[in-house]
């Protein structure tokens, strides 16, 4: 269960930390605004747009997601799709912020993470036999 506990961890700490830069961050809601309204300022934002968030957040998921690809490898739980998704970030992700590419879509990318608790509560129920209960959401 810890596996799952560190898991949740990560999707609250990384999805409030990315919604917090891009509400708070000059470019990130400006990005955001700009891009709501189909504009070539957001379009440009989206791609060359720089937040100082990602110096925290990334290395964060990273560091999560090496230790997701382990953990998950030596439980037999390791699928096709979590090993591309993670092994794609943990190449791609490092590049772009160094080459200051990208880091709106990766803010945007980390706060899709807030739905990670739900998906973990619901294994947790699963695990613990309780799929029918009303609180297991389907």
């Amino acid at each position: 269960w810890i596996h799952q506990v560190l898991c949740m961890t990560h999707h609250v700490i990384v999805a409030s930390g990315s919604f917090y830069g891009i509400i708070h961050d000059e470019t990130g809601w400006s990005t955001f605004s700009q891009t709501m309204r189909f504009t070539l300022k957001g379009a440009v934002n989206l791609n060359f747009g720089t937040s100082p968030h990602l110096a925290h957040l990334v290395p964060l998921t990273i560091g999560y997601m090496i230790f997701d690809l382990g953990a998950l490898f030596v439980t037999n739980n390791l699928n096709a799709i979590i090993f591309v998704h993670h092994t794609v970030s943990i190449i791609t992700w490092p590049l772009m912020v160094s080459h200051n590419v990208g880091h709106m879509w990766i803010i945007y990318f980390l706060s899709t993470e807030l739905t990670g608790p739900f998906n973990v509560i619901r294994k947790i129920l699963d695990g613990t036999g309780n799929k029918e209960s009303k609180a297991y959401i389907y």
